[in-house]
């Protein structure tokens, strides 16, 4: 398989799969009588389990304090985000139908940060991804009014 259609497909496609079914098992968990500090719990538990295991399959280590850091804050945030989510499913009895489109913000936010902080307008067709950006953001708003 040529290098590019394999990293699409196990950095993109697969992942975005993965990202989608944690929406639908995020629902399943509350609707079956969980608070959302043992929530974050039970996922953070399972992370640091898929971190161990992978730990005996790369045997390449490569790490300093400031990528230790920024892995930090890539649980600080993600932690956040996934205790609100959890919270309006519980809470607000909310749909998950309604709210995951709006996830898809995270990817426009990745984008326009990298774009700018990682200097990536100098390696990608600017114009379409603007372009596709608009149409993500359209599609989110027509998936949401949905409801």
């Amino acid at each position: 398989m040529d290098p590019q259609y394999l990293a699409i497909l196990l950095g993109g496609i697969i992942p975005a799969i993965c990202f989608g079914l944690t929406g639908v098992f995020a629902k399943a968990s509350t609707n079956t009588g969980i608070d959302i500090a043992t929530y974050l719990l039970c996922v953070g538990a399972t992370v640091l389990i898929d971190g161990i295991i992978l730990s005996f399959f790369v045997t390449q280590r490569s790490y300093n304090i400031a990528s230790c850091m920024y892995a930090a804050v890539v649980g600080l945030v993600w932690g956040v985000g996934i205790a609100l989510f959890g919270y309006v499913l519980l809470a607000h009895k909310a749909s998950v139908s309604a709210i995951v489109p709006f996830h898809g913000v995270s990817v426009l936010v990745a984008v326009l940060i990298a774009l700018v902080v990682f200097a990536e307008w100098k390696t990608v067709n600017v114009p379409l991804l603007l372009l596709g950006s608009v149409f993500m953001v359209i599609g989110g708003v027509l998936v949401s009014r949905a409801q």
